[in-house]
């Protein structure tokens, strides 16, 4: 057959074990490659400063056990790729390390400011600042829940993230700009003991510079979340906040999604519990969405208590589940017994232009009776030619390291385009792994920067072309929910034989369209949105008492590929007081002035370019 499965050189015929028919048209999806289908392997670059690392005690079979995380990046900003490995349960753990380019190994790198008390949950410029925050959580009560703290860029020791944010759960957390005001914002999972005080998401809103307060009722579901995650991203139609929680006595049978829906009177949106998808039985651990089939539409995978589950994605809800999860539903471990996946990404680890899928496998024992799975391994499915086909590569790639592995952060440590990531495990030390694969084939990686949109450009849905000809590629910026961690999203993109990218294609949460032409192969480009929308001040806050004049500038003609210079601006009130001045327009940008009501509280307002709303709202504070 053709070399489909991101082998070099002379043509493989891969291995069958079983098999699925989840391929294109119905064709059998083997189970199982050959290692020879891929020259290279990925490299345990912790190997090199075991010495110098805290000791994990080793798990019991049953109960509590320290559990490690490692996480990438910059939170010195001097501009190289940082490590920062712990544990949840000992801070006092957490070393820090660097990745050096000129000996391609992780050295030991002291950051300034950065108390070794860290339960290290991620690294991303939160704030918008252009610098990366260290976002970490207090060692977890008995009841497993913790509270969420900040070591700002640039800024040394911590800070709490917001006035509260105690009793949460110790795995569910994401970053997306909620509220669509341009800002980034947090989505938390309620853990505690209580069932009836507060949502099972907690949303901590952005509401000035490095501050967070929390909106209650924001997504319809009351309750609380034990193991699980929350995901986020366009599916079925619609925006949705997808809780993939495990069944508890608070919340026995949790509506799973949430649709957005019309804005409150505040002029937040809401969300309430759609039929996206039935969850089979188990307890979930992880969630991601990607275009598998690159049909345009997105697609849900869930990491379930022992199977993975995949949903088709379309225009409308529910989906339809794919069968046996296009062969990754389910691995046999050493012990004959399925193992049990938790965290899962999808990247083009073959370069071959579809996404390729990584899973932690760990334990999740609860009871006495089940039966016991053996020591588990991170393992690597490439996809088929098309359709829904992921196949286990044998051998590992250097990835059979054994454990009780659980959380995933991916990356790009050496820049040169292709995924790179850690693991993290109950009871062993957490590893750091470099793509080493040798394909013979070409990709990329894309870092986002939003200005009009948030900083991450969480949301933003990107084309890619390797050729005018060639089959578009669609990806989702963020939409991968690990338990435990977050990190700043990344879209790895495969070329094959292509050394550049005809064109990307980005699609702004702001509306914003930008597309850029040419993308050099082997490295990690930052593509950074073009501004349209500026308000001063930019802290958004201003005294009540009709003293505080607010201005906002658009300028759509600096996105060219999404409207002229010359298009019609115009304002509208959404949510609040205060009054819109007439708008000027000097120079192709137009500026509107609002003036502050005569109460304290916020406006929401609405710019529209041609009739057409901009994704993003801005809202105003009035002190």
């Amino acid at each position: 057959m053709a070399c489909a499965w991101g082998c070099t050189g002379s043509s493989v015929t891969p291995t069958q074990d079983g098999g699925t028919l989840d391929g294109p048209a119905g064709t059998m999806c083997p189970t199982r490659l050959p290692s020879s289908v891929v020259r290279g392997r990925f490299t345990d670059l912790t190997t090199a400063v075991e010495a110098v690392l805290a000791p994990v005690p080793p798990a019991s079979p049953l109960g509590a056990a320290a559990l490690s995380v490692a996480v990438f990046g910059d939170p010195d900003g001097d501009g190289v790729p940082d490590v920062l490995v712990g544990t949840l349960e000992d801070g006092a753990s957490a070393r820090s390390f660097r990745y050096d380019a000129a000996s391609g190994a992780l050295v030991v790198h002291a950051v300034a400011g950065l108390p070794a008390t860290a339960t290290v949950r991620g690294i991303v410029d939160l704030d918008g600042d252009g610098r990366d925050d260290v976002l970490a959580g207090t060692t977890p009560g008995a009841d497993q829940s913790s509270s969420l703290v900040v070591r700002w860029g640039g800024d040394a020791g911590y800070v709490p993230l917001a006035p509260s944010t105690a009793g949460n759960s110790r795995q569910a957390l994401t970053l997306d700009d909620v509220d669509r005001d341009g800002w980034l914002d947090l989505l938390l999972g309620a853990g505690g003991a209580d069932c009836s005080q507060h949502s099972m998401v907690r949303a901590l809103l952005q509401t000035g510079p490095r501050t967070f307060v929390e909106r209650a009722g924001l997504v319809a579901a009351y309750g609380k979340i034990d193991d699980g995650v929350i995901v986020t991203g366009p599916l079925g139609g619609a925006r949705v906040v997808g809780v993939i929680g495990a069944p508890n006595a608070c919340t026995p049978a949790p509506p799973l999604f949430y649709a957005e829906g019309p804005v409150d009177t505040d002029g937040y949106p809401t969300f309430g519990a759609t039929a996206m998808a039935a969850l089979p039985t188990g307890g979930p651990m992880g969630a991601t969405l990607a275009d598998l089939d690159q049909d345009g539409f997105f697609d849900l995978a869930v990491a379930l208590d022992p199977i993975v589950a995949m949903w088709r994605g379309g225009a409308t809800a529910p989906l339809g589940a794919v069968p046996n999860a296009g062969g990754l539903a389910s691995f046999v471990g050493h012990l004959g017994v399925l193992e049990k996946p938790w965290a899962m990404a999808f990247a083009d680890l073959d370069l071959d232009g579809m996404p390729d899928a990584i899973v932690t496998h760990g334990n999740h024992v609860i009871a006495p009776t089940e039966l016991p799975i053996g020591l588990q391994w991170t393992s690597v499915h490439l996809h088929g030619a098309g359709g829904f086909c992921f196949s286990e590569v044998d051998g590992a790639l250097g990835l059979g390291r054994e454990g009780d592995w659980r959380t995933l952060a991916v990356g790009d440590l050496d820049a040169d385009g292709d995924a790179d990531f850690a693991v993290g495990g109950r009871g062993i030390s957490a590893r750091v792994y470099r793509n080493d694969l040798d394909t013979g084939r070409h990709g990329m990686s894309l870092r986002f920067a939003g200005t009009t949109s948030n900083a991450l450009g969480i949301g933003a849905e990107v084309e890619v072309r390797r050729t005018p000809t060639a089959t578009a590629q669609h990806f989702l910026v963020g939409g991968y929910a690990p338990p435990i961690v977050v990190t700043t999203p990344l879209v790895f993109v495969g070329l094959a034989d292509a050394t550049a990218a005809d064109t990307v294609t980005v699609r702004w949460p702001s509306g914003v369209v930008q597309v850029l032409h040419g993308l050099a192969a082997g490295a990690m480009h930052t593509i950074t949105e073009p501004r349209v929308l500026a308000v001063e001040p930019a802290a958004r806050h201003l005294p009540a008492g009709g003293a505080g004049r607010a201005r906002l500038r658009v300028r759509p003609g600096d996105a060219p590929d999404a409207w002229s210079a010359g298009a019609q601006v115009t304002f509208r009130i959404v949510a609040g007081g205060g009054t819109l001045g007439a708008p000027t327009v000097v120079d192709h940008e137009t500026v509107v002035e609002l003036t502050a009501p005569a109460s304290p509280g916020s406006t929401v307002l609405e710019v529209l370019v041609d009739g057409v709303p901009l994704g993003v709202r801005p809202r105003l504070w009035w002190d």
